[in-house]
């Protein structure tokens, strides 16, 4: 599957590339190395670097709390926003990683929240399948709770649906809901 993908992308890319070597250099130029896109909106590594420069000019308390949920939305032009003053230039994408949303949102205590809720979540579900181990169904549900786990915060540095996609938002709820009913009702329920 990798491999076929990997050979669509080479086939569907904007430039010519001959290889998955090319691939991967143009991916890692056009997301990590270069600031800008050919839009002249910040590439997911500008993004990132343009929160760290901006640090010597911001307050400390807007380093440790950020603007405010919001702060990173592109205006909507349907939205009467006459009253809504966005601090900052959300339409060149500063919050196009959901990491980099965050900073600017909740700040570094807001980023180590959210990470701290992907670590306890995690080590919930390392804990239910210890415990689970001569079950296998409830061994296949907690060791698929830990890989999705894994797979949204790695999104996390991908994309910015944690702070923007109410889906995205409703199955990482749904996971920790589903990790908290067998915390309570686990040890219950196995009798």
């Amino acid at each position: 599957i990798l491999a076929v993908l990997a050979t669509a992308y080479t086939a569907f890319a904007p430039k010519e590339l001959d290889t998955w070597r090319d691939l991967a250099e143009f991916t890692y130029e056009g997301n990590i190395a270069q600031d800008l896109n050919n839009e002249g909106d910040l590439t997911r590594g500008g993004a990132l670097r343009y929160w760290f420069q901006q640090l010597h000019r911001e307050s400390l308390s807007r380093v440790l709390f950020g603007y405010g949920p919001g702060a990173t939305r592109p205006a909507d032009e349907e939205a009467d926003l006459e009253d809504f003053s966005n601090p900052l230039d959300a339409e060149s994408k500063v919050g196009r990683l959901a990491v980099t949303a965050i900073l600017w949102e909740g700040g570094l205590v807001g980023l180590f929240f959210v990470f701290g809720l992907f670590a306890s979540a995690y080590m919930t579900a390392q804990h239910l399948l210890r415990e689970s181990s001569g079950d296998p169904y409830r061994h296949a549900l907690f060791s698929t709770a830990q890989v999705a786990l894994v797979l949204l915060f790695v999104s996390l540095w991908h994309k910015q649906f944690f702070v923007f996609l109410v889906g995205y938002q409703t199955v990482f709820a749904l996971i920790l809901g589903y990790l908290a009913y067998w915390v309570r009702n686990g040890a219950r329920m196995s009798r």
